[in-house]
């Protein structure tokens, strides 16, 4: 997960913001002919980049006066979350997802490349027909209502957009499809889902996307419309073992409806 610094340099002015990690190595000024210093997180495989920087190696002289900022992407540190722009991408040829039906989870399906989700790497994901993806094989279906995150009950490893039940298949229609688009090493798995329906109630057509992206390991949920207002749904991220969640305020096994939002997890 990337963690952003911002680091303020010249005439013996500095500061630094960072969140959710403990980095070794930030002082609360720097001058531009500081001796190099080295930054340092505990997490293993972290790997820094911005003006400046060699390695974990921040050299003042190098970045220059000004304001710069480094990023670090840090397995296993957390995640920042917030509101993003809403935006759908567009699909040139998506590949349908079949085999959905009442309370299953099918798969696997490529991501396109290395997905790092919370600190394990992934190449497959799988997808269940009430309204998540998963990273693990074996998961039940998370019939019939969005659970509680986090949660050591199963499915866990999940990125859920509108956990409930669901009816992605006839006679509740819809269809989810997925795309990996771009270049290397910026590409965007696009999972999406179009008018895909709550199960015992409507109309309430689910309409959105997840988008996972390459480097940045961000996970993005961007909802065209969820207009199913009774219920319980979930929209979060949840660990293998069930032990860490973070969900959209007000969006955690509770009753909601979204219009053109999207929320990010990086």
């Amino acid at each position: 997960m990337k963690k952003n610094l911002l680091f303020v340099f010249g005439l013996l002015l500095g500061t630094v913001t960072y969140a959710q990690c403990d980095i070794v190595g930030v002082t609360g000024a720097f001058c531009i002919e500081d001796s190099p210093v080295a930054l340092t997180i505990a997490s293993p495989g972290a790997v820094w980049s911005g003006p400046g920087m060699s390695g974990n190696i921040f050299n003042p002289v190098d970045a220059g006066v000004g304001t710069h900022e480094i990023s670090v992407t840090a397995p296993g540190e957390g995640y920042s979350q917030g509101d993003v722009p809403f935006e759908l991408i567009s699909l040139s040829s998506p590949t349908t997802i079949g085999g959905l039906g009442d309370d299953n989870v099918v798969g696997t399906f490529p991501i396109g490349f290395t997905f790092n989700f919370f600190g394990n790497d992934y190449t497959d994901f799988y997808f269940g027909s009430n309204g998540f993806v998963t990273f693990s094989s074996g998961m039940p279906s998370g019939c019939c209502s969005g659970q509680y995150l986090p949660s050591g009950s199963t499915p866990n490893n999940v990125i859920a957009y509108c956990w409930d039940d669901l009816r992605p298949i006839a006679p509740g229609g819809g269809t989810v499809r997925y795309e990996t688009s771009g270049t290397a090493p910026n590409r965007v798995l696009t999972i999406d889902m179009q008018n895909v329906l709550h199960y015992y109630t409507g109309p309430g057509y689910i309409t959105g996307q997840i988008q996972i992206y390459e480097s940045s390991n961000c996970v993005q949920v961007h909802l065209q419309n969820q207009t199913e207002n009774s219920g319980s749904h979930t929209l979060g991220i949840e660990n293998a073992a069930g032990s860490e969640a973070y969900t959209a305020p007000g969006k955690n096994a509770s009753s909601w409806t979204a219009t053109n939002f999207a929320y990010e997890f990086c």
